[in-house]
């Protein structure tokens, strides 16, 4: 009888575990919302739309981009310093040319070991909803190295059981959605964080690295597009990096054109020797590394932009570089152009929705200041 009660008791406990992990997957978010907006680009889906439709007007391409765009490289600062920049590597795409993006960004907020994908549905922007492509999601989680994240906005748990908000936090896939959305209409999305993949002598792990292109490459077809948001060099005492004690511009111009022969070229080992001996602190060097693993030999690779603030560094005596590059297979056709349904502006439905969500206003300046733990992002505006 003792163990029949026993048994009856486990039974309904097991139930009401059930139900409470049943109410916390309804209470978790199913849209990862666009915080930033109002703060690294502008809010509402006229005056993002029109941004991007500005900066895309005025990049002038310096050269035809042959054959079929593989993959694409852009900086993910705030709009006024790197949008213009950002928008050379978007410009030569075409509306429904790709039914994937598979986005790489660095974490700028949470360290950690290896990749994580956020489990939503949806990325949202005020252009509206991105819909993430789950089977691809979880195909990329097969490996011990990228895990499926939930997305949460209030703490759970207590001491070591408290989860770390790695996607919440992290701007360098939502500032560039809305150009993609512009240029491409629909598609869906694999959104990966990169986290730490520097060995104890801070030198790449290409062994990590190359595993991760290897189960990435499985689900990359001709309609997948891959992009990695990340900015080149940062330089200055805020972010503890000054290796030149004269001539900085010159010097970081030869950091940036360094780090880019390496990256056009596809040279990992080359890019994993230049970062070990420079200590460079390339907000997106992981993320660049798994591209030059991902992509096929037969890629070539173009420079459509470079900017770098060194000439403006004044008394703040800090800069940070961007660039746009692009890939693409020259003996492949571009993508032929799929119509797709107009991308509807998004907004919570009101303020009980945003609570499920996180917080009721865009993150700004003085709330990531207490968030970065690490790394070169301290400001919007770089």
């Amino acid at each position: 009888m003792r163990r029949t009660a026993r048994t009856v008791r486990l039974g309904w406990m097991l139930v009401f575990c059930l139900a409470a992990l049943a109410a916390l997957g309804a209470a978790v978010s199913q849209v990862r919302l666009p915080l930033f907006r109002g703060y690294w680009y502008p809010a509402t889906a006229e005056a993002v739309r029109a941004a991007c439709e500005q900066y895309l007007n005025e990049a002038q391409m310096p050269m035809p981009v042959r054959g079929r765009i593989v993959a694409c490289v852009a900086p993910n600062a705030g709009y006024p310093n790197s949008g213009g920049v950002a928008a050379y590597a978007f410009k030569p795409l075409k509306t429904g040319q790709y039914d994937r993006v598979m986005m790489l960004t660095a974490s700028h907020t949470v360290r950690f070991q290896g990749c994580s994908i956020p489990i939503v549905r949806y990325y949202a922007t005020p252009l509206g909803l991105v819909q993430l492509d789950g089977s691809a999601c979880k195909r990329a989680a097969w490996s011990s190295l990228i895990e499926s994240q939930t997305v949460l906005y209030k703490d759970i748990g207590m001491g070591r059981n408290k989860r770390v908000a790695i996607h919440e936090t992290e701007h360098g896939i939502e500032v560039l959605l809305p150009f993609l959305q512009v240029q491409l209409g629909n598609f869906e999305l694999v959104p990966i964080v990169v986290g730490d993949l520097m060995d104890s002598n801070g030198r790449l792990r290409t062994t990590a690295i190359k595993s991760i292109a290897d189960v990435l490459q499985r689900i990359v077809d001709d309609r997948t597009l891959i992009v990695i948001s990340s900015n080149l060099t940062y330089y200055g005492e805020r972010y503890g990096y000054t290796p030149f004690k004269e001539n900085e511009t010159e010097g970081i111009e030869w950091l940036d054109k360094q780090a880019l022969h390496f990256i056009l070229n596809r040279d990992l080992e080359g890019f994993a020797d230049y970062l070990e001996k420079t200590r460079n602190p390339i907000d997106g060097a992981a993320p660049l590394a798994i591209l030059i693993a991902l992509l096929p030999n037969q890629v070539e690779g173009y420079l459509l932009n470079y900017q770098t603030h060194a000439q403006e560094m004044g008394e703040s005596g800090s800069s940070v570089s961007y660039a746009a590059l692009v890939f693409s297979d020259p003996a492949a056709a571009p993508n032929e152009s799929k119509k797709t349904l107009e991308v509807t502006p998004w907004e919570p439905a009101d303020a009980s929705d945003i609570s499920l969500y996180g917080p009721t206003k865009p993150i700004t300046g003085d709330d990531m200041a207490g968030r970065l733990a690490s790394g070169p992002e301290k400001s919007a505006n770089e």
